[in-house]
């Protein structure tokens, strides 16, 4: 009995050791996956917004063709209001990242935002996790 319970000792070490890298993928990998659907939603929900607010600004004035101010728009993506403001609603998103595009039946308004994570790989790979998140948000002109 002896030898065995001298034989295990040290067995939880190893397994700690075994176990830890695969476990800190993991955790790495919920973690920044979980930052990505939310700056990708804040994203898109700022987009929305955007065309929202190209068309319902200047309310009447549709059947004219006429759309907010281009840089009106751009701050209500960037900074969630019309004026420039000192912190935009994601980190380094700036005007010179939204795209407007109107046609004489729909607005579209998109934006592409570098994602940057807290890890800059996952563990022991040398996978990066820096990536483009591209939102877009399209709406239709009344009276048109």
């Amino acid at each position: 009995m002896n030898k065995l319970i001298f034989k295990q000792k040290g067995l939880a070490a190893i397994e700690m050791v075994l176990v830890m890298p695969v476990m800190l993928i993991l955790l790495v990998g919920v973690f920044e996956i979980s930052r990505i659907f939310i700056q990708y939603t804040t994203l898109n929900k700022a987009v929305q917004a955007g065309a929202r607010y190209a068309l319902i600004d200047i309310y009447g004035a549709q059947s004219q063709g006429a759309i907010a101010e281009e840089a009106q728009i751009k701050n209500v993506v960037v900074y969630g209001k019309r004026t420039t403001g000192s912190d935009s609603i994601l980190t380094g998103l700036t005007a010179s990242d939204v795209n407007i595009n109107s046609t004489t039946s729909h607005i579209t308004v998109s934006a592409v935002y570098a994602y940057m994570p807290i890890f800059a790989k996952i563990p022991f790979t040398t996978t990066s996790l820096s990536m483009n998140l591209t939102a877009s948000a399209s709406m239709r002109r009344g009276g048109i």
